[in-house]
This record gives C-alpha cells, sequence and structure tokens, in this order.
C-alpha cells in the first residue's frame, strides 16, 4: 500500500503579530462592554467557561476592525485564548481586591499609622517616597484593569501572599 499523502492546508494563517493584536481586539472588547464583561464575569464565577467563550463569540461575531476596512473573522481558539487570558487576569484582580479588603479591616480595627510602609528612592538615590501596603495594592489593581499587557510578576505575588499573612 502506498503511504498516504495528507493534505496541505492552503488557508492563509496570519503571522504572530497580527494574531496578537486580534487578541488584544477581543480583550479590549471585553473590558469596553461592561454588560459583556458582567455576563463573562458571572460565566466564570460558576466556573462555565465554555459558557463564557459563547457569549464572548457571540459578542465579536460582527466586530469590524480598528481600521474599518474589515472584518474580523475570529476562530474558535482565539475566543478560547481570550478567555483564558482574561481568567488568569480574573483571579488575580479578585485575589488583589480581597487583599485589599482585609488591609482596610485591618486598618480600622488596629489604625491606619500602624500599617507599614516601604521607602522608595528614585535612581538619583535623593527622593524618598513612603509607600504604604494598601497605597501599593490599590495601584497593582488599577494597573491590571487599565493595562491589559501587564500582570504582576512573580516577586509581587508572593509579596502580597506575605501582606495576606500579616494582615490577619
Amino acid at each position: 500500500m502506498p503511504p498516504y499523502k495528507r493534505s496541505i492546508r492552503t488557508k492563509y494563517k496570519p503571522s504572530i503579530e497580527v494574531q496578537g493584536k486580534e487578541k488584544r481586539v477581543l480583550l479590549e472588547e471585553i473590558y469596553n462592554n461592561k454588560t459583556l464583561k458582567e455576563d463573562i464575569d458571572f460565566a466564570l464565577t460558576e466556573h462555565q467557561k465554555i459558557t463564557a467563550i459563547k457569549t464572548l463569540r457571540s459578542a465579536c461575531q460582527d466586530l469590524w476592525s480598528s481600521d474599518g476596512d474589515y472584518k474580523s473573522k475570529f476562530s474558535l481558539r482565539d475566543y478560547k485564548d481570550t478567555i483564558d487570558k482574561y481568567y488568569k487576569r480574573f483571579i488575580v484582580s479578585n485575589k488583589i481586591s480581597l487583599l485589599l479588603g482585609r488591609i482596610d479591616r485591618w486598618c480600622k480595627k488596629n489604625g491606619q499609622h500602624k500599617i507599614s510602609k516601604v521607602n522608595l528612592k528614585d535612581k538619583t538615590g535623593k527622593y524618598t517616597y513612603k509607600y504604604t501596603d494598601r497605597e501599593m495594592v490599590s495601584d497593582t489593581l488599577n494597573k491590571m484593569t487599565k493595562d491589559l499587557k501587564w500582570i504582576p510578576s512573580k516577586k509581587r505575588i508572593e509579596r502580597y501572599n506575605k501582606l495576606w499573612k500579616q494582615y490577619v
């Protein structure tokens, strides 16, 4: 029996850079559309990832490119990858908001003046800023919602774990 030859796909596949832009468009759509974000958040809190993917797919089927030149076509993989990325950010932001609430309760109980502070210096070493733990956590939460590329580093998450244990 002769060996079987597999058919070669001739479908155009965009470069990785274009694929990244397209996926970023989907993620931006989630953050810009409040009702879509609420529906996806509800589905993810109920552990219904497939429902979240279907919701995103139905909302973004008629999404035009940023130039308005063409209608963006997304594969099911694009929707799944976007939901995976959003779910990771969703979990981290929920945990950070829990930490923020825990720090606030601790401050009400023990006093705002007892919260620990970190000294930050600029590159020259002259300017020092006292950065409280609450400000650091709050800034992280704000940065996660505004900058879609940014996610806390491993060191920062380890710091949050220490803060979780500290503010009981």
